[in-house]
């Protein structure tokens, strides 16, 4: 739940509607880090069940990773957050060009009933992203 990601720091920047996104219950933005002061952006989408974010989530979670990501408002078959899912590249001095359409997003991990978006500059490092989140959201075995 929601809940517990917030119990392990996760920190809300946005709740986005739903609307045209098929069969989600919720979805947000937000960032979370093992050590709080590098924390990485994630996108995460909750529905009623596991195997509704496996049948219904997985094709619009495919749109949004990757090299191949559909940023724009006319090829997004959910168009909501799309700013949020792209990073600026290039020249940031004040007169030099940035693309500002480069996914921000590689990868994802279905837990649960729940989609977890992942940052990255390619797919292992949103994996490693991914796995970092899941491994906190796991209940600690009794040490004794």
């Amino acid at each position: 739940t929601y809940a517990d990601l917030q119990a392990i720091g996760f920190k809300k920047s946005k709740e986005y509607d739903v609307e045209g996104l098929t069969g989600a219950d919720s979805a947000y933005y937000g960032f979370w880090g093992l050590d709080p002061y590098d924390r990485k952006d994630y996108e995460l989408r909750f529905f009623p069940s596991h195997s509704d974010a496996v049948e219904l989530g997985t094709p619009l979670a495919n749109e949004r990773i990757g090299e191949d990501a559909r940023l724009d408002q006319e090829t997004a078959g959910w168009p909501v957050g799309l700013r949020d899912a792209r990073r600026c590249t290039g020249s940031k001095a004040y007169s030099g060009p940035q693309n500002c359409k480069t996914p921000k997003y590689w990868d994802y991990s279905i837990y649960a009933n729940m989609i977890l978006i992942c940052s990255g500059t390619d797919r292992s490092t949103a994996q490693i992203r991914c796995n970092d989140l899941l491994i906190a959201l796991e209940p600690q075995a009794d040490a004794t």
